[in-house]
């Protein structure tokens, strides 16, 4: 008896049952094992540990197709594999050819313009479609650009036809 109780006296704290335990405090000599997916710490043998798996890579988002804007004035207009008829800035028919390689879109023909017609509009960023009709203004009009001092001819900085004084 004497000697069971020296054993327990001079046993180290690394041999009691319950003192090795893991990054997670799990006690690891009684078989408990961290489980991630849980967020604690369980035996394998009673509690399954399910296992996430994570993809490595998110998938990419959805492609938003970039449609160009059609200019109002633009009567037949090319969408790359197609001819279409334009009014008001909208297809309203268009041939149905089998398409292999997608051209660049364009306006092929426009209608005739008129006074304060845009007659020339430059766009560095690509947001509006860029016009080049300076010597399509009707007679008795000239293309003229807006006060405004700049390479970029967007928005209201377009320039218009309007009436020779």
């Amino acid at each position: 008896m004497i000697s069971v109780i020296m054993g327990f006296l001079t046993m180290s704290e690394s041999q009691m049952v319950g003192s090795q335990r893991g990054d997670h405090d799990c006690v690891l000599d009684g078989g408990y094992q961290w489980c991630a997916s849980m967020n604690k710490c369980i035996r394998p043998w009673l509690t399954p540990c399910p296992r996430v798996v994570v993809d490595p890579l998110p998938p990419p988002p959805p492609a938003i197709p970039l449609q160009p804007s059609i200019p109002k004035d633009c009567k037949l207009y090319f969408d790359g594999c197609n001819r279409c008829m334009v009014r008001n800035g909208r297809k309203v028919g268009c041939t149905k050819m089998m398409c292999f390689t997608k051209q660049p879109a364009k306006c092929v023909t426009y209608n005739s313009l008129t006074i304060n017609d845009i007659c020339y509009r430059f766009c560095e960023d690509g947001s509006e479609i860029n016009v080049n009709k300076r010597n399509k203004c009707p007679q008795g009009t000239i293309c003229h650009a807006s006060n405004t001092i700049g390479f970029d001819s967007c928005g209201n900085r377009a320039w218009r036809c309007l009436p020779l004084h």
